[in-house]
């Protein structure tokens, strides 16, 4: 049997075990599926994606869902524009009042942080470190990164420079405030809520990642150290970007 008979039997099998796992819990969790199953997260998470298109592709109409199921459905949907109305009006509202502080510049980060958002993530993410499922709870994704993800950069980014300049404080000390202030969110709301309980995201292990001089045993947290990293520097240089582009084109 080749190596690709052998990876698709061991699929299968592991389709298998996902089912029995939903029939006996029906709203068990990635993780909790996981740990049942002995089954990494990443395969988990395609075999439900699989499951669940197989469910969408039985049914022919909409008469043919129970009322739990319509229930349910529209639950969940609910839920993802709960999500995306949120981080869409206080990324709105952020972008507002950095017009206010620094002008048109601030369209240029906006381009920039949106980018980096779709394309940038949709990178890493192919690279193993982190997925996010495509699940109703997530909505429509751009490839494969949730639309909501730019909105939630924007005002995480944007947000925790203002605080600084709100206080007071010089443009070149709110830049660097607010790469500590976007770690903080990250650390202590973001991952614990968004990807340990909702499950919108799931990280990986990487063995040869691109942080893997950090020694394993600071790898405590809910996400890898170099995610933190990244939401310390990504803010300062967004951030620092837009006012020395007003500096030098006023």
């Amino acid at each position: 049997m080749s190596s690709k008979q052998s990876a698709k039997a061991d699929f299968r099998k592991a389709i298998i075990k996902v089912l029995e796992s939903m029939k006996k819990v029906p709203s068990i969790s990635i993780s909790g599926i996981s740990r049942a199953t002995g089954i990494d997260t990443h395969t988990v998470s395609r075999a439900i994606d699989l499951i669940t298109r197989a469910k969408e592709s039985l049914t022919t109409t909409s008469l043919d869902l129970d009322l739990d199921q319509f229930v349910e459905r529209t639950a969940v949907k609910a839920r993802y524009v709960k999500i995306l109305a949120l981080f869409a009006l206080l990324a709105s509202l952020s972008t507002l009042l950095m017009w206010y502080y620094v002008g048109w510049s601030v369209l240029f980060q906006l381009v920039g942080i949106v980018l980096v958002a779709l394309f940038g993530e949709s990178f890493v993410s192919s690279r193993g470190y982190y997925e996010y499922p495509k699940k109703d709870d997530n909505g429509p994704f751009f490839r494969n990164v949730p639309v909501w993800i730019p909105f939630l950069w924007i005002s995480s980014i944007q947000t925790s420079f203002l605080i600084g300049l709100v206080f007071g404080l010089p443009a070149i000390q709110a830049c660097i405030l607010s790469g500590i202030l976007a770690v903080v969110f990250d650390l202590v709301f973001l991952e614990p809520y968004f990807s340990s309980h909702r499950e919108l995201w799931i990280w990986s292990s990487v063995e040869d990642g691109y942080f893997k001089f950090v020694p394993t045993k600071l790898d405590v947290f809910t996400a890898p150290p170099g995610n933190y990293f990244t939401w310390l520097i990504f803010p300062i240089l967004m951030n620092l970007g837009t006012i020395l582009l007003l500096m030098i084109i006023p």
